[in-house]
């Protein structure tokens, strides 16, 4: 606006006296005559409240006035121009003793000629501020658009070549290149924004596996200017060891206090060490929990990495409690390992093929060969052979070969060593070879035993042994010589015994031919009594001749049914059954290595006691089945008949030895001492189960391969 105050100052209102204001809209001094030090003042600051007044009241009418005051003849013109709002006005002061003067025509015509220049100024001045306002205005409002961020924006004032066409081009440069930069900083903001995204997702995953390690992750400073802390602590803290990992500020010193006493100096010292050596840390040491005062032990270790002024040490802390304990069950029981080794009577050897020597053996060699572990480790494998018994060498050499031919794995031998005193003694070797993938041998590792002993009791046994076999033969002659005397007894208790119970027999027959009809009731009882007598004792003699003889006959071992002669017996007893209630439950029997002939001898026995001893039930169950068992088969024959006092189960299977009376059952104590005898020539067991009026199980068992037969004399 300087243009406006050199029109203010060429304006001469009369002679100097008085005084010329351009007013703006804003109360404020555009121009003043004279006065270049008074723009931008407000006015109500250099003129009086009451001129002030008069100026206000002009500007709000909006129409000119002329007042006369004290000091001044005040004349106000409102100015509008361009926009409503814009109400300037021109203020002129003139003093009041110049009004009075004389020549107040020639005043009055000057001022009104001022008052016309100045309209013309004020034109002049409004048609300036339109050219320069306009562009301005349009300027600032594409400002405040480009300031809200919309950078399409452009100024367009058509083409000038002043500085405010200088002005609007600088100014729409200025929008391209703040949109070209706002592009390339939206797009460098969104791959900042992307990659801080991934970084945050990278810290959660790393944050969730550190809580989830079975361990405490922790990442620890130090700063060059001394300060220690931590930068991360994860969660298991408070689950391991009862230390909450929050606050970090103080997780360090709630951490030390619980190390052990004894190992908080060495705590410190290896951090310390760590940190001025910028090395990685290792400690092992005891805890003691805050909350249940448990005993724990820790390991820690991190690495190092140098940046900015400090050093950083990544790192875990492990529960170690568990290993503490496994490995001092491991450490006792190596001692107790060792013990036995250093104690036993077996020496421990390792023997590496490819340096030919032996890497270990135990402290016992020294008790078997009189040699140190250290003597025998320092020797070459020959040297060691040489201390064998030459006769013995190429036997070993042998079982090695087929070893290696055989893929590895176990061998065992036995030879004579020449102990450091000179005697000999016998050695077991047993051990494991292993071989590499061109079947070369690596290493076999073996033990070694002192079998001297041993093998004097074999060669006694030996002698023995033969000494046994001599008395075997002596003995089988003595037998054989016994058995044909057994045989002549046989067959003379058989005949002699035969005679006078046939010649009883005969007479008393004869006897009751000439007494028939001539004795009473009583005598006929006697006879028949002695008759009956007679015929037991025979039948007796038979059992007991063919008990004698199961000890001597030869027996035909072949596959035998015994389904089959299971059959045949129950068809056998078919007319002693007749006219009873028997329930029979037989089984598929198996076929069975044996005797035919003396296997249907056992089934007769045991089906004929069973139909005898279920006789007084209504209804008789009589079972015949098996099983399979490891090495034999079992057989059964079970019967609801009236059993037996299982406290004289012994007595079943003797000879002559019967658990009822003749009254109730009729038999002599034969039958199931000849099952026994059969079954145990096969190689098989029998026992019996029942109680009184129970029923009764008989057992036996034969084997599922049978090699020869036994001979039961």
């Amino acid at each position: 606006m300087d243009f406006l105050q050199e029109v203010a100052d060429r304006v001469n209102i009369y002679h100097g006296t008085g005084k010329l204001y351009l007013i703006g809209n804003n109360g404020k001094v555009v121009a003043a005559t004279g006065q270049p030090q008074v723009r931008g003042r407000s006015l109500s600051d250099l003129i009086s409240s009451g001129d002030y007044a008069v100026y206000l009241n002009t500007v709000k009418t909006g129409r000119e006035r002329y007042q006369l005051t004290k000091d001044y003849l005040v004349a106000i013109v409102p100015i509008r121009f361009g926009h409503a709002d814009n109400r300037w006005a021109a203020m002129i002061l003139l003093p009041s003793k110049v009004i009075v003067a004389p020549a107040n025509v020639l005043m009055w015509q000057l001022i009104g000629l001022s008052i016309t220049m100045l309209m013309a100024g004020v034109g002049a001045l409004w048609f300036v501020a339109g050219q320069i306002a306009h562009p301005i205005k349009q300027i600032a409002g594409v400002a405040r658009v480009v300031a809200a961020g919309n950078l399409e924006q452009m100024v367009t004032i058509g083409p000038r070549y002043d500085e405010l066409g200088m002005l609007a081009n600088d100014f729409n440069h200025m929008t391209r290149s703040l949109r070209d930069l706002y592009g390339v900083l939206e797009k460098r903001v969104s791959e900042l924004q992307l990659a801080e995204d991934v970084i945050r997702k990278a810290n959660e995953r790393l944050r969730d596996i550190a809580n989830k390690v079975p361990g405490v992750v922790y990442q620890f400073f130090a700063k060059d200017n001394g300060e220690w802390g931590l930068y991360f602590v994860s969660e298991r803290s408070d689950d391991i060891f009862g230390v909450k990992a929050e606050p970090l500020e103080t997780y360090f010193t709630r951490f030390l206090e619980c190390v052990a006493e004894e190992d908080k100096e060495r705590f410190i010292t290896s951090i310390k060490e760590a940190i001025s050596c910028e090395s990685s840390w290792d400690f092992e040491g005891k805890l003691i929990t805050p909350t249940v005062k448990e005993e724990k032990y820790v390991r820690g270790a991190s690495v190092s990495k140098r940046q900015k002024g400090e050093i950083v040490f990544n790192g875990i802390l492990l529960d170690i409690t568990e290993r503490k304990r496994v490995e001092e069950v491991v450490r006792a029981n190596e001692a107790r390992f060792r013990a036995v080794l250093e104690n036993s009577q077996v020496a421990l050897y390792k023997r590496d093929y490819a340096s030919n020597t032996y890497e270990y053996m135990s402290p016992v060699i020294k008790n078997i060969t009189g040699y140190t572990s250290e003597e025998l480790i320092s020797m070459s494998v020959e040297e060691v052979n040489a201390l064998i018994n030459p006769d013995d060498v190429h036997t070993i050499q042998q079982a090695l070969r087929t070893a290696v031919a055989n893929g590895g794995g176990k061998i065992h031998f036995e030879y004579r060593f020449t102990h450091k005193n000179g005697q000999i003694r016998w050695v077991s070797d047993v051990g494991e070879m292993t071989l590499d993938s061109n079947g070369t041998p690596i290493y076999c590792l073996g033990s070694v035993q002192d079998i001297t002993e041993r093998k004097k009791s074999d060669d006694e046994l030996e002698k023995y042994r033969n000494h046994l076999e001599e008395l075997v033969k002596e003995r089988t002659m003595e037998l054989n010589v016994i058995n044909q005397e057994l045989e002549a007894f046989s067959y003379t208790v058989s005949h002699d015994l035969r005679a006078p119970l046939r010649h009883i027999d005969g007479f008393m027959e004869m006897l009751q031919n000439m007494t028939e009809g001539k004795l009473d009731e009583q005598c006929r009882r006697y006879m028949h009594n002695i008759l009956d007598s007679t015929n037991k004792m025979g039948t007796l003699i038979d059992d007991l001749l063919a008990f004698s003889r199961l000890g001597r006959y030869g027996m035909n071992i072949r596959p035998v049914d015994m389904d089959d002669i299971t059959h045949d017996v129950i068809k056998e007893f078919s007319q002693d059954v007749k006219g009873r209630h028997i329930s029979w439950c037989i089984a598929q029997l198996p076929t069975v290595m044996g005797d035919q002939s003396l296997l249907h001898t056992v089934m007769v026995n045991l089906v004929s006691n069973a139909i005898k001893f279920t006789r007084h039930r209504e209804q008789a169950e009589i079972e015949i089945g098996y099983r399979s068992e490891d090495a034999e088969i079992v057989i059964f024959v079970r019967d609801n008949g009236v059993g037996f006092d299982p406290n004289y189960m012994d007595n079943l299977f003797g000879v002559f030895q019967r658990l009822h009376s003749d009254e109730e059952f009729e038999g002599n104590g034969v039958g199931l001492a000849n099952v026994r005898r059969i079954i145990s020539r096969h190689g098989g067991r029998t026992w019996a189960e029942g109680n009184n009026d129970r029923g009764a199980t008989i057992y036996f068992s034969l084997p599922k391969i049978q090699t020869r037969s036994v001979s039961i004399l």
